[in-house]
């Protein structure tokens, strides 16, 4: 059978994907989202992430019975209360595909409340980090579980997150753990960190803002759970 779409594209591009030659070098400087499907009997559920790109620290997530963008919003408020700051002074970027959830008013004017920079990709390459962290998320952990309906997925999905951000190695990451990782390089000096890039396409749009973080990096803050 034919899987849902969960994105709702628009041939206007709207925000330049400002990833471009930027240099990631702590937490807060790029977060990452998208949403995915789920499978329940005859019903599809879909849930969106948030992911510290540097840290690969999953800092908000909800699941939701349709594609709606206050889903998404669930998703961001989740991250802020994470991170326990309401804004980030224009230092973070907040990246995603061009869906229509993403490009809501609802979404980008909570956004732009937070003072953080709007990114998005053209195509799915662009943000390759969440494809990957959706196959892990559906085919490690909540295939092997007992779901049989929404107030299942959404116990096992707190379950399953808090086990990858706390439990599971990335080779990335030094076969630490995300939570690991960022406890690791509270008081590792900037020098010291290793720079972190994506793929990106060229944006001359994003180039000034991309030189402006990469010269005022973002103090750590730890992950409230």
């Amino acid at each position: 059978k034919k899987k849902p779409t969960t994105t709702f594209g628009s041939s206007i591009v709207q925000y330049s994907n400002l990833l471009f030659e930027l240099k990631i070098t702590g937490i807060n400087q790029v977060w990452v989202s998208d949403t995915t499907y789920f499978k329940i009997g005859d019903k599809w559920y879909y849930i969106t992430f948030i992911m510290d790109l540097y840290s690969r620290f999953i800092v908000g997530f909800y699941a939701a019975k349709n594609l709606f963008a206050e889903a998404n919003l669930n998703t961001f408020n989740m991250a802020l209360q994470t991170r326990q700051q309401a804004q980030f002074n224009h230092q973070l970027i907040h990246h995603s595909d061009r869906g229509s959830q993403y490009r809501s008013l609802l979404y980008t004017d909570a956004l732009k409340a937070a003072q953080i920079n709007i990114s998005m990709g053209k195509i799915v390459y662009e943000n390759i980090h969440m494809e990957r962290f959706n196959q892990t998320i559906k085919g490690e952990y909540l295939k092997h579980r007992n779901i049989n309906s929404y107030k299942d997925l959404i116990f096992h999905l707190h379950k399953d997150v808090r086990l990858y951000n706390f439990e599971r190695p990335h080779l990335a990451l030094n076969m630490k753990s995300p939570a690991e990782f960022e406890s690791y390089i509270c008081n590792l000096p900037l020098c010291q960190r290793t720079p972190f890039s994506v793929f990106a396409i060229n944006s001359d749009k994003g180039q000034n803002l991309t030189n402006k973080i990469n010269q005022n990096p973002n103090q750590l803050i730890l992950p409230l759970f």
